[in-house]
C-alpha cells in the first residue's frame, strides 16, 4: 500500500522522511496511518493537521543581567 509520510521514521532497516511515498506492506502502512504517522498517498498530507506533536528538548532562557 502506498502512503506518504508525516513525521520522520526510523528502523534499523530503512529511514522515513516526512512527505516521503513509500510502498509497504498494507499491515504496516494501515498502522501508520492509524497512528497519523501517514496517509494514504491519494491524500494531501498537508490537509491532515493532526500528525504528532514533535518531543524535542525545551530551549533554554539565557540569564541576562
Amino acid at each position: 500500500m502506498r502512503v506518504t509520510m508525516k513525521t520522520l521514521s526510523v528502523t534499523p532497516k530503512r529511514t522515513l522522511q516526512p512527505g516521503q511515498n513509500v510502498d509497504l506492506p498494507r499491515d504496516e502502512a494501515e498502522a501508520l496511518i492509524k497512528g497519523r504517522f501517514a496517509v494514504p498517498a491519494d491524500e494531501d498530507p498537508a490537509s491532515d493537521d493532526d500528525a504528532p506533536a514533535r518531543r524535542g528538548r525545551r530551549a533554554r532562557r539565557s540569564d541576562e543581567g
